[in-house]
């Protein structure tokens, strides 16, 4: 993979992370989502392969970190790798949106869960009081 190639592919994934991001802020997190968080998980695991791309163009990108050549070589290629690292920097920037989000909603969702068997308890021990 070239760095023309890494750099296309860094900006193209960081869109399709970003509209993943938007999507989970988007939807809602119900009773049924609060105890089978099936919508986390499958946040989860498109995380797994974000990070699968990451790896992939890290590669290509590193390859090419080594420095040999004329002047002009070396500045061309500096520049090259310049505009690669801030694509780059796009890409990491997306990935850590989503991480975020999908940390939030976990967070949401243990909240309502644990206010949910709060409430569930002080009407249970209401109920036991009222019966004494």
């Amino acid at each position: 993979m070239t760095l023309e190639e890494a750099k296309n592919s860094y900006i193209e994934r960081s869109r399709t992370i970003f509209d993943a991001t938007e999507s989970l802020s988007s939807e809602s997190y119900g009773i049924a989502e609060i105890f089978s968080k099936t919508k986390l998980k499958q946040g989860k695991a498109r995380l797994k392969g974000y990070y699968a791309w990451l790896k992939e163009y890290d590669e290509a990108y590193t390859e090419n970190l080594t420095l040999g050549g004329a002047i002009g070589d070396l500045n061309m290629k500096n520049a090259k790798l310049s505009v690669v690292e801030r694509s780059r920097s796009v890409f990491l920037s997306s990935l850590n949106g989503y991480e975020k989000e999908l940390s939030n909603i976990e967070a949401s969702t243990n909240f309502k869960l644990s206010t949910g068997i709060a409430i569930v308890a002080i009407v249970i021990s209401m109920f036991g009081v009222a019966i004494a």
